[in-house]
């Protein structure tokens, strides 16, 4: 992987974790993207994911804040990124790179050209920082592991992850890097307190997701955006 870095791209903070991240990334097998990323942010003490994600969906020894599975995160972002993770699989293993002059649409595979450009640093700092904002609007809401709290947990992890495509699209992040207050600034809007994330409002399953994602597109005016 070649690391670019243009002056004026990242502030000094944001340069160093950029830099960070493509180091840990660097060198590892494509196709294992999605499951770098999920290591990468379980294990950096400053992200959002710090020691909350379940390696090989058991808990780790030594941890109590474990909310959320590895697969979980894992199949949540792989469709941002491919919608045929077998022939990734293959074309990586055969060549080693894919061909960055592929169609394909860009609106669904939102980290895509990333992907192809061997820059999985980028879609590691988008999810970075999409969750950063998260943590940042509803930091109580984040931190409760306590059983019934729904935000940190798979429920509410895959409703911020089905808003995080319709999100980037909103905020026109198309091959770029968006900063926290991007991402913090649309959720801005949204009305929900700490305190409403809970399995009475957001049921377990599909419809708390879907709920949550619908109140996140209504609150933060994304529907209303993408419908101009």
């Amino acid at each position: 992987m070649t690391l670019s870095n243009r002056p004026g791209d990242f502030d000094d903070s944001e340069t160093v974790l950029f830099r960070e991240i493509a180091r840990v990334i660097d060198g590892q097998h494509r196709i294992e993207t999605c499951h770098d990323i999920a290591i990468l942010l379980d294990r950096e003490q400053k992200s959002p994911f710090f020691r909350r994600i379940k390696r090989l969906g058991t808990a780790t020894e030594g941890r109590s804040a474990e909310t959320l599975s590895q697969a979980s995160f894992v199949k949540a972002l792989l469709p941002y990124i491919s919608d045929n993770p077998l022939l990734d699989r293959d074309i990586g293993k055969r060549r080693g790179f894919w061909p960055k002059s592929q169609t394909f649409d860009r609106e669904r595979l939102i980290f895509r050209d990333f992907f192809l450009a061997q820059e999985d640093e980028k879609i590691a700092l988008n999810v970075w920082n999409y969750f950063d904002a998260v943590r940042q609007k509803w930091p109580a809401a984040w931190r409760d592991i306590e059983a019934g709290y729904i935000l940190n947990r798979t429920n509410g992890f895959l409703a911020l992850m089905r808003f995080l495509r319709p999100a980037f699209i909103a905020l026109n992040g198309f091959g770029k890097v968006l900063p926290m207050q991007a991402y913090l600034t649309l959720f801005g809007p949204v009305g929900l307190r700490d305190v409403d994330f809970n399995r009475e409002r957001y049921l377990p399953g599909s419809s708390g997701q879907t709920a949550l994602y619908q109140d996140l597109m209504e609150g933060s005016g994304t529907s209303a955006r993408l419908r101009r």
